[in-house]
């Protein structure tokens, strides 16, 4: 297995962070692109899903970034490649899942090795993963800052992003929204969280997310913030009978994947 590390010229700490984390194990430094160098909005409405002409340039730079690992794949001939971005936090366990790819059973194209600590829509039903056990995303489980893929998730990602619409995360595990096709599946426990998601991870300034800042979400009208809050119990109802049919069909269940 390939693994590639994201990293901007302009954060050297973070790659000697990762060099040091990542100790005994090969990988592959691809220079990030840089969202001051690529056009498009400096920040948007977070409360509303991106589109080709909202989408900021730190979201354009983060995904064309991640374009170099899955064209890199390709090129390097490797049947799964694993993607890391420079500011992760890893379990001890992370070497095991990464030095072979043979626990990966047959048609998972695509595994989440990272959580961010949030509720995601999984599958009750799940495969064995050595030590863990592999589910099936059901619903968004945003963050890319650790994943495997195999050669062919490689291809079809490549071709759906040619014309950038969606954040890199949204594009592999949004299900409603994304058009990539794939089956993805998320590694449970997880091996990996982002430094800003973990108490304490920060340890320089270097570290602080380089592309969060820039979003904004709208500031509503009175009028609006009233509407809003009369139509909540019913908006909560809808979305609750919503996602126990969408439990029953897809046999998934929400649960928050720990850090292990």
């Amino acid at each position: 297995m390939k693994i590639f590390c994201i990293n901007l010229d302009r954060h050297p700490q973070r790659l000697a962070r990762m060099k040091e984390c990542l100790q005994g194990l090969s990988f592959e430094r691809l220079a990030a692109v840089d969202g001051a160098n690529c056009s498009g909005p400096e920040r948007r409405d977070v409360s509303v899903l991106a589109t080709a002409e909202t989408l900021t340039r730190f979201e354009r730079a983060c995904l064309a970034s991640h374009r170099l690992a899955w064209s890199r794949l390709l090129a390097d001939g490797a049947a799964f490649g694993c993607v890391l971005e420079d500011d992760v936090v890893f379990s001890p366990d992370f070497s095991a899942f990464v030095t072979s790819a043979a626990w990966i059973p047959i048609g998972c194209e695509v595994v989440k090795l990272e959580t961010y600590l949030e509720l995601v829509m999984l599958s009750r039903a799940t495969l064995p993963a050595r030590d863990r056990r592999l589910a099936r995303i059901y619903s968004p489980h945003y963050g890319s800052a650790a994943y495997i893929l195999s050669r062919r998730a490689a291809e079809q990602l490549l071709a759906v992003t040619a014309e950038p619409t969606l954040p890199v995360d949204a594009v592999l595990f949004h299900p409603e929204f994304s058009k990539f096709t794939l089956a993805t599946w998320q590694l449970e426990p997880a091996l990996c969280v982002q430094a800003r998601r973990q108490p304490g991870a920060v340890a320089f300034e270097e570290l602080q997310s380089a592309i969060q800042s820039p979003q904004l979400k709208k500031r509503k009208t009175a009028r609006q913030r009233f509407q809003a809050e009369a139509g909540r119990p019913f908006r909560q109802l809808v979305g609750l009978l919503g996602r126990l049919r969408f439990q029953r069909q897809t046999r998934s269940e929400r649960r928050l994947v720990p850090l292990t």
